[in-house]
């Protein structure tokens, strides 16, 4: 009896070890993979410091964020940020202001804090996700030193399908964002890099 149990259970190991399905790949994403060389500051222009980026709840963590529904959020738990979501919105916003104004541009993510001489930029993210219908969202606020706060509701359809293609978008509405903030500081011109 004991061998015929064993037997039992052993076979529904194999069969069980057989069925079980392999565990995706995990992919990992970085905004920041598409900074090129910074523009030389200009030494007449003030500049700007990016002060910490404050992410929603369902933003600050290590998944990608997709939404489904009206209500509903999807975490990609194989699809994952290689860095700190805030982290790398902040090096995006760095180059791309730096490239639309050719200033010189630094955040707390660097470790400095600000000074006089730099326009300070706080920025809050809302929503920073790719829904089923394939549109990108971007929306958010940011308070400019010595303005008043600018809301911002930026969106695009996707071309190609999938992750990767989302978060190119993504960056590609962080660098309207850096036009936007740029055209509201009166600081460079508009229509930066995209």
């Amino acid at each position: 009896m004991k061998k015929w149990l064993m037997s039992v259970l052993l076979m529904a190991m194999a069969l069980m070890a057989g069925c079980a399905s392999k565990v995706p790949t995990t992919e990992y994403y970085l905004l920041s993979a598409g900074n090129g060389p910074f523009k030389a500051a200009q030494t007449d222009k003030p500049g700007y410091f990016i002060a910490p980026v404050v992410l929603a709840d369902h933003l600050n963590r290590t998944a990608l964020v997709m939404l489904r529904g009206q209500q509903q959020v999807q975490l990609a738990h194989y699809h994952v940020w290689a860095e700190p979501l805030a982290s790398g919105v902040t090096q995006v916003l760095e180059y791309e202001l730096n490239q639309i104004c050719a200033c010189e541009v630094t955040s707390a993510r660097q470790g400095i804090t600000n000074n006089e001489q730099r326009q300070e930029i706080r920025l809050i993210i809302d929503q920073m996700a790719v829904n089923e219908a394939g549109q990108v969202t971007l929306s958010g606020s940011y308070v400019l030193a010595g303005l008043s706060m600018q809301r911002f509701y930026l969106q695009q359809t996707l071309t190609e399908n999938g992750f990767e293609a989302a978060v190119l978008t993504q960056r590609r509405l962080l660098a309207q964002l850096a036009s936007h903030i740029t055209q509201h500081s009166g600081n460079g011109v508009a229509g930066g890099s995209q």
